[in-house]
């Protein structure tokens, strides 16, 4: 964990298809300053410890718990974490800087409460400092990812992680709702005075977003019945309840004329995911909740080709889409262990896509599909 010559270096490894071939999805980059700002949380408190005749903590701590984000190892994507050269520190009164002793104590602290939650252990209280880093580090999470700790180990000599679920009862075991960021479409059913809109979503019901006045008239007013797509992130309840939004990433109208193939692809996709296993002839996987949620995330980022889309369950628990674009058999098949496949040829012509498989659904995949796309029109 750390380099006696220069640094104290901390290490994340984030696990999942979408992180594989050291990749870090722009989504998540929001954890690395929340991840600096849980350790100041810690580290504010043991100062605090050390120096009980003093009642605040030195002006500028802060500021010296300062990260960088040095590399990013291969294999899933693993940040190395470096808090600075000690020769570029500052010393402040009570803070032991020759061997890093307070930021790496509240590192371990850190590990030890995620530690604590896989034996349903949890801290009586939070204060809002680490609330807030908590509800920002690892927000982007999916079902199946996870956020190690590469040089810990729990009692039972296993690398502490944190995943979704144990972020959420963390935080609401101490606070009765939690903060998660989505991505979707849903119809807009409402434009309020107050500068609110309202959604309505399959997933978390009717939501308000709060845009202002100024974007409802201009962008959103006399569009009611419209689909569109939103990037939220959203306060729900410990069963998955919406709460409130409390940070808005993106919104926008999705085409009029597009609502009606949007409506028709998400049924069809509700249909594949109710697929269960052995569904043709006794064969066929069923199709995990996670492919339906990439595949739904591909109709609402690209919908102007919604009303081309053949949506097709596979027998290894894909989703295949196929589409004809001036004069381009497409494929974009979702496949169970993340992955993502393009392919195309040319109707009548010799002109053909090599098969091009992504670790995952970002924006690798999704910059190469709109550059074939855009070239084959």
């Amino acid at each position: 964990m750390m380099d006696a010559d220069t640094a104290t270096l901390f290490k994340l490894r984030y696990v999942g298809s979408r992180f594989s071939g050291a990749r870090l999805p722009l989504d998540v980059l929001g954890d690395l300053p929340a991840f600096r700002d849980l350790i100041a949380a810690f580290a504010e408190d043991r100062w605090r410890e050390l120096n009980p005749d003093r009642k605040r903590v030195p002006k500028g701590f802060s500021e010296i718990l300062t990260f960088a984000l040095t590399r990013i190892e291969d294999g899933s994507a693993m940040p190395n974490i470096s808090w600075g050269s000690l020769a570029d520190q500052q010393s402040l009164p009570g803070l032991p800087l020759a061997h890093s002793d307070l930021v790496i104590h509240s590192y371990e602290q850190v590990v030890a409460m995620f530690e604590q939650v896989a034996q349903d252990k949890y801290p009586s209280t939070l204060s809002p400092p680490y609330l807030r880093a908590l509800n920002r580090f690892g927000a982007a999470l999916k079902d199946g990812e996870k956020i190690e700790f590469p040089d810990s180990r729990d009692r039972h000599g296993n690398v502490v992680y944190l995943d979704s679920d144990r972020r959420k009862k963390l935080i609401t075991h101490v606070k009765d709702t939690y903060e998660k960021r989505v991505e979707g479409t849903g119809r807009l059913i409402a434009n309020f005075e107050d500068g609110v809109l309202g959604v309505r979503t399959d997933e978390f019901g009717d939501i308000r977003i709060h845009v202002g006045q100024e974007t409802v008239t201009s962008t959103f007013d006399g569009n009611l019945g419209a689909s569109v797509f939103f990037d939220l992130v959203l306060e729900l309840d410990y069963n998955d309840r919406y709460k409130g939004v409390s940070r808005i990433e993106d919104i926008h109208l999705v085409d009029e004329d597009l609502g009606a193939s949007l409506s028709k692809c998400r049924d069809r996709l509700l249909e594949i995911g109710r697929l269960e296993a052995g569904w043709h002839d006794g064969e066929g996987t069923e199709i995990d909740p996670s492919v339906i949620d990439q595949a739904n995330l591909f109709v609402a980022r690209r919908p102007r080709f919604s009303p081309d889309y053949r949506i097709y369950p596979t027998l290894t628990g894909g989703v295949l889409f196929e589409f004809i674009i001036k004069g381009w058999d497409f494929s974009v098949e979702f496949n169970s262990d993340g992955t993502v496949e393009l392919y195309g040829v040319e109707v009548n012509g010799a002109g053909e896509l090599e098969p091009r498989t992504f670790t995952s659904a970002d924006g690798e995949f999704y910059q190469t599909f709109d550059r074939q796309v855009r070239i084959n029109q």
